[in-house]
């Protein structure tokens, strides 16, 4: 895919926006009238009636997606024949009136597809322009040479119907789809194209895809039901286009009345427009649902109850309580549609009525997977305002899911509490690795105290001076034993770098971000997670003595900071608004969480460490202005332990590291800030690019590995 575009030398968009084919517009309905086709339009005014239905399609192209496409340096993906799709004909349109306002080059490309050869080679016309494509393309020109003629001719195509390419775009992409070797045309290579691009595209941008019109259920096919369940499938945020004025306050058992009086008002003709029944239904579905929902909220959940995840999770479970009444609803509803929609057809097309039940059958499934799908929105195209707001909501929406699965909670529970216990032992150990540098530090002076010591001081007090001097250094080597029998400084900073690990690993898990991305094909975002929390477990005591320590141990309660205070209450809900640590994290959200706490964490540690690197700072020159004083004195028997004093405080500079520390501070706060400014800088659409979200995260969670990973000096 990315030689694909270097061929066509598209740059990189900022957002994605998919014209799925959309059949059903006058062209089409009239190259099927001239097919011999008893096609009649589905509106009660007629031809005159639906195209003023794609007149409102021409001003959503004008005033929605041409403006939105300019601001985000947009990748259209269009239909490549004239008359197939009433939405890239409304998008062409739009181009051609408003060419000169973008001029040669405009801010968005638009690259056109198509695999409807059979459509084409039923153009006899000499002048029709695929024959100016199929000349001036290399590979075209041959495979007609040596396949495409000869197979048309023999098989001709799926009827009689004709297209013809349209040659207002500036890229193309066509698949012949002829298997010569069955002798048949297959549209499943065209259809994993297309749809191994949108994945690709959706890993890197936002995207979005929109459809209306007419569908059939013929496998592969771009204009299939199962088409549009595939991009639903993939996260691809769809919104279904609704050309007629249905009642906006609908309720589900209501769908049936209404529809068959609209049929009434057309005759009882095919309406072959199912889309716009699938809006119909759909935005039925929803208002029955929110009335049931809001019902239930009202019933359960307390007036002014304080938002909390708790009431997060009611309000989910009572989401959940409202939409099952109406499945089996929805189910009748969707047969019976399917029933009339499959009779009509078949006495509008004279179809056979053998399998007339299976066709139904698998229309009524197809349908319910798309009307259940959270990811298909309805938009009126006669309403600029709302469908305006509908796509900028949907081009920043974020790809995370809006729950965790339990199973999940269960893993990230099990990897927080292995953070809190790990977290809280590397803190152990750093209080018995400075204890014990002291230590070692004070009895070394101590040593050299009980050494240069005058006699007279001992004189009132019966002690053996060099017993003491002794056992001082018996001491000291004990210290030093037992320091190096327990290691406290190495297994601290092992630790430590391996819960940051671990920490990161939970953001970037929470985030579904690099290899916890939804877009990773073959395993999911758990699976990734586990294995990954499975190998830091096998990683934790490499190259240390920890498996002889009692890391393993059980610890008190207090240790364990991200405990759930609520088990087995529902699913984890990302609509709280404080941190709970198990919901998946937006990166707003992450920024508020996880990037700021980083930058107010540095900022607060400055001035203290400051302050503690000027004190021991003054220190060490008190101890050099008294040296030189005991100098000039001649009071030589206390330079020694001056010195050993001046050297003790040099040692735990050099251990504790300030001047690193404060410099690494200033440069973590500088570096975190300038990531705040590019993200803030940001349009809203940028901010949704998986692209933008992986740098952000990847940004924060690297400089956290190599603050706490790299730097000797925690």
């Amino acid at each position: 895919m990315k030689r694909v575009f270097e061929a066509f030398e598209i740059p990189t968009p900022k957002l994605v926006i998919r014209l799925i084919q959309s059949t059903g517009g006058v062209d089409w309905t009239r190259s099927r009238i001239r097919a011999g086709i008893n096609l009649q339009y589905p509106y009660p005014g007629g031809e005159e009636e639906a195209l003023q239905a794609e007149r409102n399609l021409y001003h959503f192209m004008e005033e929605v997606l041409l403006p939105l496409a300019a601001e985000t340096n947009a990748l259209i993906l269009v239909q490549a024949t004239v008359g197939s799709c009433m939405l890239t004909s409304a998008l062409g349109q739009a181009l051609d009136l408003h060419r000169n306002r973008f001029g040669e080059r405009p801010p968005f490309a638009v690259t056109a597809l198509t695999s409807d050869f059979d459509k084409l080679y039923n153009n006899e016309n000499p002048s029709a322009k695929w024959r100016d494509f199929a000349k001036v393309v290399s590979s075209w020109r041959r495979r007609h040479r040596g396949v495409l003629q000869d197979f048309f001719k023999r098989h001709g195509g799926r009827d009689s119907i004709a297209y013809d390419m349209s040659d207002a775009f500036s890229q193309y992409i066509v698949c012949d789809g002829v298997n010569e070797h069955d002798g048949r045309m297959d549209f499943n290579p065209f259809t994993a194209f297309n749809s191994a691009l949108l994945q690709h595209l959706m890993q890197q941008v936002p995207c979005i895809a929109i459809r209306t019109g007419h569908t059939d259920l013929v496998e592969g096919d771009e204009v299939s039901l199962g088409n549009i369940v595939a991009c639903l499938e993939s996260g691809c945020p769809t919104i279904m286009v609704n050309l007629r004025q249905w009642p906006s306050s609908l309720m589900l058992p209501d769908v049936q009345q209404t529809y068959q009086e609209f049929l009434d008002t057309i005759g009882g003709r095919w309406d072959y427009l199912d889309c716009m029944v699938i809006c119909l239904i759909l935005r039925a579905w929803e208002n029955s649902r929110k009335a049931l929902e809001q019902k239930l909220v009202e019933q359960h959940v307390p007036s002014g109850a304080r938002k909390t995840r708790q009431s997060a999770e009611d309000l989910s479970m009572l989401a959940v309580m409202a939409e099952a009444p109406f499945r089996n609803q929805l189910a009748e509803l969707l047969q019976w549609y399917s029933r009339l929609f499959t009779e009509a057809q078949d006495r509008a097309l004279g179809s056979s009525e053998w399998q007339s039940v299976d066709r139904q059958h698998q229309r009524a499934l197809q349908m319910s997977a798309v009307v259940k799908n959270e990811h298909l929105h309805v938009a009126d195209a006669f309403d600029i305002d709302g469908i305006w707001q509908l796509v900028r909501e949907l081009v920043r929406l974020d790809r995370l899911p809006k729950q965790e699965e339990p199973e999940g909670i269960d893993l990230l529970e099990q990897a927080w509490c292995e953070y809190d216990a790990k977290n809280y032992l590397a803190g152990v150990y750093k209080v018995y690795s400075k204890l014990s540098y002291v230590g070692l530090l004070l009895l070394s002076a101590l040593t050299v105290a009980l050494t240069v010591l005058p006699q007279e001081w001992f004189l009132e007090v019966q002690v053996d001076e060099q017993g003491i001097v002794f056992i001082v250094t018996l001491l000291v080597g004990a210290a030093t034993t037992v320091t190096t029998i327990m290691n406290p400084t190495q297994r601290w900073r092992v630790l430590r770098s391996k819960s940051a690990f671990l920490l990161s690993t939970i953001w970037r898990y929470r985030t579904r971000t690099k290899e916890f991305s939804t877009w990773q094909p073959g395993q999911k975002p758990r699976q990734a997670f586990c294995q990954r929390f499975l190998q830091w477990k096998a990683e934790l005591a490499e190259g240390t003595n920890l498996l002889e320590s009692t890391m393993e141990k059980a610890y008190p309660e207090w240790v364990y900071k991200h405990l759930r205070a609520l088990t087995s209450k529902g699913p984890a809900s990302a609509d709280a608004d404080d941190d709970d640590f198990y919901t998946p994290v937006p990166p707003a959200k992450y920024v508020l969480f996880r990037l700021q706490p980083a930058i107010d964490f540095y900022q607060a540690r400055i001035p203290w460490m400051a302050r503690r690197r000027r004190l021991l700072q003054l220190c060490i020159i008190a101890c050099s202005l008294c040296s030189s004083i005991l100098s000039h004195f001649k009071q030589g028997t206390w330079m020694p332990l001056v010195a050993s004093f001046y050297s003790s405080l040099c040692a735990w500079q050099e251990f504790a590291g300030l001047d690193q520390k404060l410099r690494r501070y200033t440069e973590a706060v500088q570096a975190l800030k300038g990531l705040q400014s590019w993200w803030v800088s940001l349009t809203e659409v940028e901010r949704a690019s998986p692209l933008c979200i992986n740098r952000l995260v990847e940004s924060v969670e690297e400089f956290h590995l190599k603050e706490q990973t790299l730097n000797p000096k925690p």
